[in-house]
């Protein structure tokens, strides 16, 4: 999984809020279940972890019911953890009496998790070993189970540089061509460099600005290092990537028609430009854009204005004065 967004637009779910301009029912709660912004109101519309009882019925699930958690995109959602603990234990509940449940937690996409390392730990049978080859913190358990390791899909893995270096004849270098934390291993290995995947690589912008005929400029479109060397060939500009690009809304700005208006509603970056043409919104893939959600300044500001009152009241309290 493609994760489009950078930690600083995570908000503390405390103070996590939806935009005022945005249409809370034109949200796709499929989506939404992958935006780790998302966490709060996924769990004021959880009733009994998403499915009672009381909801099924043979059509399936009513119209209420149908604004709720999906729990297969949830699994993906690294802010999520503590409803997936929850939802696990409902589900060895609820299979007893409901064997043939389909809105269940998909472990291929929770060996994706990063921050579900305490749980696979504790289910390694359910574990899907290809996924988890490419989970950036399931080193330890990769570590522990060489035998499961597909090599392809872990030479992609940003934290399993250790483990390829002992391991170069089992490598693949095409997908080892993308890994940003690969650069050592690629620069004494060029000649085995896939230079198609190397131009989506943040990190390989040297080696790139040094063997510019071998550039795939659409794919460099995406790569969120590569503004100068895309200023200076706006001609090779593959438009539904750049749209994708975390660091090219200002070039996007002035050119409008070359916007994949669906890449682009995924963007956090872009999140003033899609205010100002919400007509153009992809709902589904807005919904997992960590960027439909700001801060509750609101609520900040009466928290603070709480604690200055409380310490006032502390530090100017007869007993302190008076003493």
């Amino acid at each position: 999984m493609v994760e489009y967004y950078e930690e600083k637009w995570i908000i503390p779910q405390r103070y996590c809020k939806l935009r005022d301009w945005i249409d809370k029912d034109k949200l796709n709660w499929k989506w939404l279940s992958e935006n780790p912004n998302a966490i709060t109101m996924l769990k004021k519309n959880w009733k009994d972890a998403s499915l009672t009882l009381s909801s099924i019925t043979t059509q399936g699930l009513s119209k209420k019911n149908r604004q709720e958690i999906d729990w297969g995109f949830l699994s993906l959602n690294k802010n999520a953890i503590n409803l997936l603990k929850k939802r696990i234990k409902y589900e060895k509940w609820i299979y007893m009496f409901l064997p043939m449940i389909k809105n269940k937690i998909n472990w291929d996409y929770l060996s994706l998790n990063p921050n579900a390392i305490e749980i696979l730990e504790k289910n390694l049978n359910k574990i899907n070993w290809d996924s988890i080859c490419l989970n950036p913190n399931a080193i330890s358990i990769l570590e522990k189970n060489l035998d499961k390791i597909n090599w392809q899909i872990l030479s992609a893995n940003s934290n399993a540089i250790p483990i390829l270096e002992k391991n170069l004849d089992k490598i693949n270098w095409g997908r080892l061509s993308a890994n940003p934390n690969a650069i050592v291993i690629l620069k004494k290995n060029i000649d085995k460099i896939d230079w198609y995947n190397l131009s989506l690589n943040p990190n390989a912008i040297e080696i790139l600005k040094q063997n510019p005929d071998k550039i795939h400029w659409n794919l460099l479109s995406s790569n969120p290092n590569a503004i100068y060397l895309l200023d200076k060939t706006k001609d090779k500009i593959y438009c539904d990537l750049i749209s994708r690009n975390l660091n090219r809304i200002l070039l996007l700005k002035n050119n409008l028609n070359i916007i994949n208006w669906k890449m682009i509603s995924r963007n956090p970056s872009a999140i003033w430009l899609l205010e100002k043409n919400k007509d153009k919104i992809d709902w589904d893939f807005f919904s997992s854009n960590p960027a439909i959600f700001t801060y509750d300044y609101e609520k900040i500001k009466k928290e603070r204005e709480q604690l200055n009152k409380e310490l006032i009241e502390y530090i100017y309290h007869p007993s302190r004065v008076f003493c």
